[in-house]
């Protein structure tokens, strides 16, 4: 699809060379010095971890501008970027299946807690996952 391309070109490229130069970096140093493979792994998973449930500023940004195709019945183009501006009913309806929500392991959950400004959400969520993660012995 054509906005695909584009969303490929204009954001995600640009992320992906990021990624690629920091493994030609990380490949360098490995070569010449011995290495606990388990010890990368740790650190990459709490990076990740921290990208995912804490994301700062300008990558909340980032995954804002993001948006896929829904070759599902819909077929149309999915954003992420939707704020709303829910009502406290509203949110306490949401909370009470936040439950199923955070054992859920969609990679979008932290975006649609902080664009709906549900910042009880974001803290309950950053922690559960947290301890699951140390639970996991993922870091």
């Amino acid at each position: 699809e054509k906005k695909e391309q584009e969303l490929f070109e204009n954001i995600i490229k640009d992320i992906q060379d990021n990624i690629f130069k920091h493994f030609q970096t990380i490949n360098t140093i490995l070569k010449f010095q011995f290495f606990d493979e388990n010890k990368i792994e740790k650190i990459s998973n709490e990076k990740y971890f921290e990208m995912i449930f804490n994301p700062t500023k300008e990558e909340i940004k980032t995954f804002n501008k993001f948006y896929h195709f829904e070759n599902f019945g819909i077929m149309n183009y999915s954003y992420f970027n939707k704020k709303s501006n829910i009502s406290l009913f509203q949110k306490m309806k949401y909370y009470r299946h936040f439950r199923s929500f955070i054992q859920n392991d969609d990679l979008w959950q932290y975006l649609k807690l902080h664009n709906n400004n549900m910042i009880l959400g974001k803290i309950i969520l950053y922690n559960y996952k947290r301890y699951k993660f140390k639970k996991e012995n993922l870091f």
